[in-house]
């Protein structure tokens, strides 16, 4: 039996992507949680003088706060090959590691030398023979890390890009063909939408729920929302006074005949309404995958979504619905507060658009419902998600 090594099992990404992946009908790998040694110590990088230096310099130590987190040298285990997410491994065990945006995490930051040097000893252990397979998440994810090792001068940029692969998360299948069919047999009647995550207000929803309360004077709809209505992620995202937080709160609770809302649920509760809905909401400001997407459509909900990142990869014009935000996002620079907060009048007017189309085109929903399911049983089959998993483990065990 193989042993793949972690460093956690709980993380959201790891049990995801990586834990009992390969386990699905028998147990074929043991998981093992590894140790790393403290970065400060051995990686050769002064991160507190580090620290220092960007804070005396007026930068953001965003990432320099967060390296430990992207970056272990890992003490020798017993393991057959070490699997990760979003951390890059100094170690002569093979290793592989997944990630979610451009890799290794921390590119955009090489303000100082003591940064470029971390990034450089990154470059080094990509390209060392001991790492096997970098696995993105997207082909935004690949084009992303190409990008910057480009932008970096990286030296040993063939070497990783041999490495690059694109390895879609697993979502299985929530409901057949016909339970779509007949979930949207009364769309006529009212449109169900549905929203599940964190940083409800990063994701877009204090627009989106202005947006639905004016779409249900014309039209009936229901919003279901699973979410702690908080602010937490602020890097390059827009603003929200309390002012406005309280209003979310007012609206939410001054119009309970056609929202309902929930703080948290298990995960089974999720699903079973996330499969009554119609319409699943993504309207972000940033997400460098967007979980929920595939998700929601795997339980046979029609997404309305942005563009950003990797989310074009997941929704279009085919089976969903689009808010066009890319081009704002894209062109943002840091300390540029107020484009940031431009982007709240351009996503409010997107989601006008596209609520209205969805309305018209009701007819249509159906259509790109089923045509999504069908795309998530093909493209996030968990079955050959896993079996390409253990390929490769078997792969880096023999060499």
């Amino acid at each position: 039996m193989l042993r793949i090594g972690v460093l956690k099992k709980e993380y959201y990404c790891e049990k995801r992507n990586v834990t009992d992946r390969v386990n699905m009908h028998e147990k074929r790998a043991e998981y093992v949680i590894i140790k790393g040694y403290d970065l400060r110590a051995c990686a050769g990088v002064a991160l507190d003088k580090m620290r220092k230096k960007l804070r005396m310099k007026g930068v953001s130590p965003l990432h320099s706060n967060r390296l430990r987190d992207y970056y272990h040298p890992i003490v020798s285990p017993n393991v057959d090959v070490i699997h990760t997410c979003n951390v890059v491994c100094e170690t002569k065990k093979p290793w592989m590691a997944t990630f979610e945006g451009a890799f290794p995490l921390g590119q955009r930051e090489q303000n100082l030398p003591e940064q470029r040097a971390w990034m450089q000893r990154c470059y080094q252990q990509m390209a060392a023979p001991s790492c096997k397979r970098l696995l993105a998440f997207s082909n935004w994810a690949a084009d992303c890390t190409r990008e910057w090792m480009r932008r970096n001068n990286c030296q040993q940029y063939d070497e990783i890009n041999s490495k690059i692969e694109v390895l879609y998360p697993p979502q299985p299948v929530q409901l057949t063909a016909d339970e779509v069919m007949a979930k949207f047999q009364d769309v006529n009647k009212e449109l169900r939408f549905f929203f599940v995550g964190r940083d409800f207000y990063r994701k877009g929803m204090y627009e989106c729920l202005l947006a639905l309360k004016k779409l249900r004077e014309a039209y009936p709809v229901h919003l279901t929302i699973v979410s702690g209505l908080k602010q937490e992620y602020v890097y390059r995202v827009p603003k929200y006074t309390a002012q406005e937080e309280a209003e979310v709160q007012g609206i939410i609770r001054d119009n309970s005949d056609w929202i309902e809302y929930h703080e948290s649920l298990p995960n089974e509760q999720v699903l079973a309404l996330c499969k009554r809905a119609h319409i699943g909401l993504l309207p972000t400001y940033r997400d460098s995958f967007g979980y929920s997407t595939i998700e929601m459509q795997s339980c046979g909900c029609v997404v309305l979504s942005t563009d950003i990142f990797a989310l074009p990869e997941l929704n279009d014009l085919d089976i969903g619905y689009v808010c066009a935000i890319r081009h704002a996002v894209d062109a943002l620079t840091d300390g540029d507060d107020a484009a940031v907060q431009a982007l709240r009048p351009l996503l409010a007017a997107q989601l006008q658009e596209q609520l209205t189309r969805i309305v018209e085109e009701r007819g249509k929903l159906v259509d790109k419902a089923q045509m999504a399911l069908a795309r998530v049983a093909q493209r996030y089959d968990p079955e050959r998600h896993g079996e390409r998993l253990y390929e490769l483990y078997q792969e880096c065990g023999k060499k």
